[in-house]
């Protein structure tokens, strides 16, 4: 049986992926440039500009000059420009631009034989885009003509330079100024030494005295956990500026459109407007009483106590799903508890307005009332779809991506069910039947917003990137390739903005430091972290990343344990929100598009996969104390590091 669960999530993952890889390929709404054929994609090269870039159309010339000794019988040019190209030889035209922007990934051919004499020539291909940079693939080995660092770009026919592969890093150079990692790691070893001595002794003496560990109980580090994460909140409420946090601007105007019109709007009607309504629709009475005791700045300053509560209910919720995963062990309880609460995607998207908060609360719970599902199937009974489609309801009020948590519950469901005796029709009624509830109550909950925009907008949903809503931007760089799918390392070195480099680096330092500094494009205007404990916490979060991938692998390896404690829907949840993250970098190929808050509601997921692998790599008593001083050394740089001053 293991076997074939086994191989049955191979399958899955392997037309996954077959499928990803197929579309694409051929999607021209996801701009993924790879070289073949000896051939580069190519580009102007130019600085990269972190401002948004508004309704732009460029048009760019690449050019090269070839010679022929005698006239060929064949020479096919293959071309694909990003997203419409037209091919000049020797100055005239060959090959026109199509109409359309849409067939940009078919490959055009043109045979340019029957203009060739013996001489040297020279080819131009004119490539126009909309909303991106203009890129060009182009081959004849006929020719021994391929696109490369050979040729040459210009944006106005005039001043050509060298063009560059898409392939080449796209460096910010004022984030290369910024102090490395190692320097201030080094600036700061002094500090860590003490604080991993201290670590690694005191691991020492409570492993060899039980009375001390009478008092390192899991509640007791949960509220040492929760007492430290607002007393940070309540330092940072004043001292962090009020234009601080992505899009804060945005979403306070939602909230104030809220409060003074007591409606909610199109996702048309503004910047941030197309967000789901239950953030807003909560703090805009808040705002409304706070505005009518104070100053305009105090008021929208104390809005900041929503998402803080929010992070502060994210740490009792890790605490509990511990609890229900490790009945029997503290110590992965505490791991889970401390991870997840002090994880600084949690402390920094706290501190300031933002609907992420919420909406990661929310879909933690639906997570956590999941569970029962898996560890208990036999105590299933109908009427738990009550109260787990009203939390899936409230979740897809808070944010639409609550989509990505329906599987595990729907999943647990078919195998609660499943797991009692009878007919498997019977069964299979009883199974719909509980799905209908639970669609129907998360219906009740949030269809009227969802049915609102169907009828407004003709779709239940739209996107903030979405064309649509007519507001067309884009950023640096433009697409994707290969590398920035597969490359990681500048996060551990350089890691502000490092989302700029690859998928990786934009994850890892979104998760573990503040890497896109809460939305400030100015690095003169950067949050007032206390740095000097940020970027060592880049080189101690490896331990639990790779405690994470541990856990995850553990879950993934023996599935039916793994369902039955509770960590197969942790992985379940953790892999959707990576999976969805890495359709939306592929789809908005876009810097600041790389934010692994978008995943706040795998929180609680990531801290007990964390912990279970925390918990392998300490199982061997020598081991041990080498993992609690690291532990410990990371856990101190997230509390100060996000400690403003």
């Amino acid at each position: 049986m293991r076997g074939l669960a086994i191989a049955a999530s191979v399958l899955v993952v392997a037309a996954t992926l077959f499928l990803g890889a197929h579309r694409i390929r051929r999607d021209p709404a996801i701009p993924f440039l790879y070289d073949r054929h000896g051939a580069q994609w190519i580009r102007i090269e130019e600085p990269v500009s972190l401002q948004a870039r508004w309704n732009d159309l460029r048009v760019h010339g690449f050019r090269t000059t070839f010679s022929v000794a005698e006239k060929p019988d064949r020479a096919v040019l293959n071309l694909q420009g990003m997203r419409a190209a037209s091919v000049f030889l020797d100055g005239e035209c060959v090959l026109d631009a199509p109409g359309g922007l849409e067939r940009w990934k078919e490959v055009r051919t043109v045979d340019l034989a029957p203009r060739l004499v013996p001489g040297t020539h020279a080819v131009r291909v004119m490539v126009l885009n909309r909303n991106g940079p203009a890129c060009l693939i182009a081959w004849c080995p006929e020719l021994n003509l391929y696109t490369g660092a050979s040729w040459e770009a210009s944006d106005d026919g005039k001043t050509w330079t060298p063009a560059v592969p898409v392939c080449r890093p796209h460096r910010y150079e004022p984030a290369q100024n910024v102090k490395a990692v190692p320097e201030v790691f080094l600036r700061r070893l002094p500090i860590y030494a003490m604080i991993f001595c201290l670590a690694f002794g005191c691991s020492l003496i409570v492993g060899r005295a039980p009375g001390i560990r009478g008092y390192l109980t899991p509640g007791n580090v949960r509220w040492c956990v929760l007492g430290g994460f607002l007393v940070l909140g309540a330092n940072n409420l004043w001292k962090l500026p009020l234009d601080l946090g992505f899009d804060q601007d945005g979403h306070f105007k939602y909230i104030e459109y809220v409060a003074r019109t007591w409606r909610v709007p199109l996702a048309t009607e503004g910047w941030q407007m197309f967000q789901s309504p239950l953030y807003y629709l909560i703090s805009a009475p808040l705002f409304r009483l706070l505005e009518s005791a104070f100053p305009l700045d105090t008021a929208v300053r104390l809005l900041r106590i929503i998402p803080l509560l929010c992070g502060a209910a994210q740490i009792e919720l890790c605490y509990r799903t511990a609890r229900r995963i490790f009945p029997e062990r503290g110590d992965l309880q505490i791991f889970a508890t401390i991870l997840g609460g002090w994880m600084p995607m949690n402390i920094y998207m706290s501190q300031y307005i933002s609907n992420e908060p919420l909406a990661g609360l929310l879909i933690g719970c639906v997570m956590y009332m999941t569970l029962p599902l898996f560890r208990d199937p036999a105590a299933f009974r109908v009427r738990q779809c009550i109260p787990l489609g009203f939390m899936i309801g409230l979740a897809l009020l808070a944010k639409v991506t609550a989509l990505l948590v329906v599987f595990p519950p729907v999943l647990g469901i078919a195998r609660a069910v499943f797991s009692h005796d009878g007919p498997v029709r019977r069964r299979a009624e009883q199974t719909c039947a509980a799905l209908a509830l639970l669609a129907g109550v998360a219906g009740l909950a949030a269809g009227w917003y969802y049915a609102r925009n169907w009828i407004e907008l003709g779709r239940p949903f739209i996107g903030g990137w979405d064309a649509s809503r007519g507001i067309e931007w884009w950023q640096d760089p433009g697409y994707r390739t290969p590398a920035q799918l597969l490359a990681f390392g500048d996060a551990l070195i350089r890691p502000v903005f490092s989302g700029i480099y690859s998928f990786w680096d934009g994850l890892y330092s979104t998760v573990w430091m503040d890497g896109l500094l809460s939305g400030m494009a100015d690095l003169t205007a950067t949050p007032r972290w206390n740095y000097g404990f940020v970027f060592p916490g880049m080189w101690f979060a490896l331990l639990p990343s790779l405690a994470i991938l541990a856990g995850a692998a553990g879950a993934l390896i023996r599935p039916g344990k793994s369902a039955s404690t509770g960590l197969l829907p942790a992985a379940l949840c953790v892999g959707l929100f990576l999976a969805a993250l890495l359709f939306h970098f592929l789809t908005n190929p876009f810097y600041c598009a790389v934010k692994a808050f978008y995943a706040l509601g795998a929180l609680s997921s990531l801290a007990v996969l964390g912990a279970a692998g925390l918990g392998r790599l300490s199982s061997w008593k020598h081991s041990r104390p080498l993992v609690h001083a690291l532990f410990a050394c990371w856990a101190v740089s997230a509390c100060l590091g996000f400690f403003a001053g």
